[in-house]
């Protein structure tokens, strides 16, 4: 039972590195790359910038989100990243 018990626990945890692995591997685009692709839209500057920083924000929402998904305890914990 103990036994069984402890490759439950294995499998659940190679599960959420998996996950983890495949956010890490999603090549999610960085500010930059959002900056750029807000100037492709918008040639003014003002614009391009509200929309880049948005556009980062609501990466960070579901990536954070993602994450307090795969690490239960970090949900928890009240997060940790804003």
């Amino acid at each position: 039972r103990l036994q069984a018990a402890g490759l439950e626990q294995r499998a659940a945890l190679e599960v959420r590195i998996a996950r983890i692995e495949a956010l890490l591997a999603a090549r999610l685009p960085d500010r930059r790359e959002l900056w750029r692709r807000a100037r492709r839209m918008f040639a003014d500057r003002r614009t391009a910038a509200r929309v880049a920083r948005h556009a980062q924000q609501q990466l960070n929402r579901r990536v954070h989100a993602l994450l307090d998904e795969i690490l239960p305890s970090r949900a928890e914990a009240g997060g940790g990243l804003s």
